[in-house]
């Protein structure tokens, strides 16, 4: 199955926020999004992001990015996807304030992305116990990772 196209458009540009969460993530998620879901126009209101669980894998995540205007986007969340590298996100992204990537167990340890991860560590979030924490300057990424 596939997410409709269009999903988030011209229509409804005004919402503020849009959140999908699997509860069980990868493994019971039939879906499988279009990069075409998301098709947002300049000067959209979108602020908060949350595709938990989506089986959202890198190449569509690089597409939304591309076919999106997400300038005004603050909080991204992709946790418990199939993200294999992250791509740098501080073009597309740029007043991301909170960033959650964590339990990806497709993503690469490879210097790009563990690059793209450092660049961004302003914004990024790990979970700590029950609660997020923002990332300290000194975080061990492969822990991170996990």
């Amino acid at each position: 199955m596939h997410w409709d196209e269009k999903i988030l458009s011209k229509v409804n540009s005004k919402l503020e926020e849009f959140l999908y969460s699997s509860r069980r993530g990868n493994e019971c998620n039939n879906y499988e999004i279009s990069p075409r879901a998301f098709l947002l126009p300049a000067n959209n209101s979108l602020r908060k992001l949350q595709l938990k669980g989506a089986q959202l894998n890198s190449s569509v995540f690089k597409e939304i990015l591309k076919l999106n205007d997400f300038s005004s986007l603050a909080h991204l969340d992709v946790e418990r996807n199939s993200l294999e590298d992250i791509p740098n996100l501080k073009t597309n992204l740029s007043n991301l304030e909170k960033l959650f990537v964590e339990h990806n167990p497709n993503l690469s340890c490879e210097c790009p992305t563990l690059y793209n991860l450092q660049d961004m560590k302003n914004v990024l979030y790990i979970k700590h116990i029950y609660e997020y924490k923002k990332v300290s300057a000194n975080f061990y990424l492969p822990y991170f990772l996990i």
